[in-house]
């Protein structure tokens, strides 16, 4: 006699599928999460590096001229002066590194800005790339400068200015790593170089970029 067998079961049942639903949605989740974290790190390096080259720039500019751009020397020396506050200061400083002025309709010769690049000699050549639609440097409304008054190859920054500068790492780092670097406070508010520029907490989404190195106080 010649046994059929039963066919057996093909498919999934409901509570199979929801399973599997929920292991692919949390798995999108992670790798949504672990891209979200490359790209932003990518965006942090990019304004880094462009911050590097206005140091570069600005030093080129010092040689030049035997000082840094007349503006940034408006607050004391381990105080910073805010790109965007009052809002010319974006003005005067692209006028010290282009020696022309950006208008809606692009550069031209006019001189409001004159003190800051008497010859009006080109420095750094702005890309459009360098600004969002709004015309903001880097897309940043927070932008800060330090530079040295004393010619003494370093910036001491103010003690509020470093709080502010360590309140704003503290949610990117562990509590050890914190201590670690309030352990060394001295060191780290001392920034050995005679021009820098740092971003924290930003709307735009881009936070705690230095054009100095940091990491080196949490090793």
């Amino acid at each position: 006699m010649v046994k059929f067998m039963k066919n057996k079961k093909i498919g999934f049942t409901l509570i199979e599928l929801l399973v599997v639903i929920s292991i692919i949605g949390i798995l999108m989740g992670l790798l949504v999460s672990q891209l979200g974290g490359i790209l932003g790190s990518s965006e942090n390096t990019k304004m880094q590096a462009v911050m590097r080259s206005w140091v570069i720039q600005l030093n080129e500019y010092k040689n030049y001229y035997g000082y840094y751009p007349p503006f940034l020397y408006q607050s004391s020396e381990g105080s910073p002066i805010m790109l965007n506050d009052p809002v010319d200061n974006q003005g005067r400083f692209l006028y010290s590194l282009k020696g022309k002025e950006k208008t809606e309709s692009g550069w031209n010769d006019g001189d409001s800005y004159e003190i800051e690049n008497k010859d009006k000699k080109e420095f750094h050549s702005f890309s459009e790339d360098e600004f969002d639609a709004d015309g903001n440097l880097l897309g940043i409304n927070s932008l800060r400068i330090l530079v040295d008054h004393d010619r003494d190859g370093m910036i001491e920054m103010e003690s509020d200015v470093v709080d502010d500068i360590l309140n704003s790492l503290s949610p990117d780092y562990d509590k050890e790593e914190m201590n670690l670097i309030r352990s060394r406070i001295d060191q780290f508010s001392v920034i050995n170089e005679e021009i820098a520029f740092y971003i924290l907490n930003d709307n735009s989404g881009v936070s705690n970029v230095f054009s100095w190195n940091i990491d080196k106080y949490f090793e």
